[in-house]
């Protein structure tokens, strides 16, 4: 795949992780043992922008009341995941849009609970596939929640 990766499966598929130009080479071998091998170069552009916010003030003042990722090219984005955990490495948001705010509840048990004792960090993965093969991107990091 021009990454340093491979595969033998009959119809492969790949992510890249980072925008670059690989030569993507495909070597077969037919059922007589005769082999051909082609090359083509493929571009991973980096179109996507993320912008992750590292800290919100959820108390009701309409400042930073609420945390989302900023996404610059939601376009390209076929398929989008995000979740966010507390220390103990509890589920408490998750979401498939883009957009969606957390507003610093638990919104996985249901019990709706805030956040409220102080500063708390809590991590957050963003997994993000995009459209028309363009790649995938993971990025991963802490926002704290401020009272």
């Amino acid at each position: 795949f021009g990454d340093g990766d491979g595969s033998s499966e009959m119809n492969p598929s790949h992510e890249y992780y980072a925008a670059d130009n690989y030569q993507v080479q495909l070597y077969v071998t037919n059922q007589y043992g005769c082999t051909d091998v082609t090359t083509q170069t493929i571009s991973i552009n980096n179109l996507l922008q993320i912008f992750v916010p590292n800290s919100f003030t959820p108390n009701n003042d309409g400042n930073n009341d609420a945390w989302w990722p900023v996404i610059s090219g939601k376009e390209l984005i076929a398929q989008y995941e995000l979740w966010v955990y507390n220390r103990w490495g509890n589920l408490v948001f998750f979401s498939n849009t883009p957009e969606e705010p957390w507003v610093g509840e638990n919104t996985i048990s249901g019990a709706g609970e805030h956040y409220a004792t102080g500063t708390e960090a809590f991590t957050w993965i963003i997994e993000i596939k995009m459209v028309d093969g363009l790649g995938a991107r993971k990025e991963s990091g802490h926002v704290y929640l401020v009272r």
